[in-house]
């Protein structure tokens, strides 16, 4: 598959995805009212993905060089996409039992070790990392935005 075929393809994709997002948003229950409310991530995320999947389609419509458009054998890590794919996935399913910040550092872990290879696989950096990233967003959305975020085993505590 050529890289602009594969540009094309991508970019449609993630188009319908944001507009899937963003439509799905409107029905997000509000518990509590406040100025932000907890449909306006979704929909911030669902505008940014559309403006780059739009930006890479005219990018990828408009580029008609040799070189980009033609057929390569393609050098995917197949392996590594669908392991990202069940992360997700068990992320999205554990996000409420596990609560945010407990399925986020579990995430954000095992997806740099999905990604990382032999030279850049440092564990106990991705679990640094993930910490403080996780900590940082969650202070964000509950203290700045005022927004719930599921506590899941923490509320125990």
């Amino acid at each position: 598959m050529s890289e602009k075929r594969r540009d094309l393809i991508g970019s449609i994709v993630f188009l319908v995805f944001g507009i899937f997002l963003f439509a799905i948003s409107f029905t997000v229950k509000t518990i509590i009212e406040n100025d932000v409310g907890p449909a306006f991530m979704p929909k911030v995320v669902a505008v940014a993905i559309m403006i780059v999947s739009v930006s890479k389609l005219v990018i990828a419509l408009k580029n008609h060089s040799a070189e980009y458009t033609a057929i390569k054998k393609s050098k995917d890590d197949k392996m590594g996409s669908l392991l990202t794919i069940l992360n997700l996935g068990a992320y999205v399913i554990l996000f409420e039992p596990l609560g945010f910040i407990i399925s986020s550092i579990l995430f954000l872990v095992l997806q740099m070790i999905i990604l990382s290879d032999k030279v850049n696989f440092k564990p106990i950096k991705f679990v640094i990392i993930s910490i403080i990233s996780t900590v940082a967003i969650y202070f964000l959305f509950v203290y700045a935005f005022n927004l719930m975020l599921p506590e899941g085993l923490l509320n125990i505590i």
